[in-house]
């Protein structure tokens, strides 16, 4: 089930941007504060009222350069990356910024990552449906070999974002 889910999903990334609106912000009651929902790029985090809390820890993270010369960077090319966030989350705010960091410092193809923000029910998505990723908490990033779940990071790493990137790209 969760594949022929999964599939279509992979073959939105190239598309997502052309047919859908791209950081889309709404006021969300419950979290009172305005929110990037469904498909969403840097772009949208480096402008207010993201700016504010995603630019600084951007600029001022070190990635873990030691750890990164040791990722098989060649299999690169054939993952694609699902990111559910939440602007409104405290974990969200801390790991999306080193997140995206991390994926510039070892040449990630953005075109290939599906950022996604959700409202604080964790449901709504805007235009995309979440409901096959089994999203519990945010962040979750979730990494495809074709259409082969290799591993997921949710809410926070276990060691630190970029040991368990590697640990990921190593499967």
């Amino acid at each position: 089930m969760q594949k022929i889910i999964i599939l279509p999903l992979l073959l939105l990334f190239t598309t997502a941007a052309f047919t859908q609106e791209l950081n889309k912000v709404i006021y969300d009651e419950d979290a009172e504060e305005e929110i990037l929902l469904g498909y969403s790029d840097i772009d949208g985090l480096k402008k207010e009222p993201f700016a504010s809390w995603f630019n600084p820890r951007y600029e001022s993270y070190e990635t873990d350069k030691s750890t990164i010369e040791e990722l098989d960077t060649g299999k690169l090319e054939n993952i694609h990356i699902i990111a559910v966030i939440a602007t409104w989350c405290s974990d969200t705010r801390r790991e999306l910024p080193r997140f995206l960091k991390i994926l510039e410092n070892i040449g990630f193809n953005l075109h290939r990552l599906a950022m996604i923000g959700v409202d604080s029910s964790k449901e709504d998505a805007g235009e995309f449906d979440i409901s096959g990723l089994d999203i519990e908490y945010v962040p979750t990033f979730i990494f495809y070999e074709g259409d082969k779940e290799l591993g997921r990071i949710t809410e926070f790493p276990e060691e630190s974002l970029e040991k368990d990137i590697k640990q990921i790209l190593s499967r």
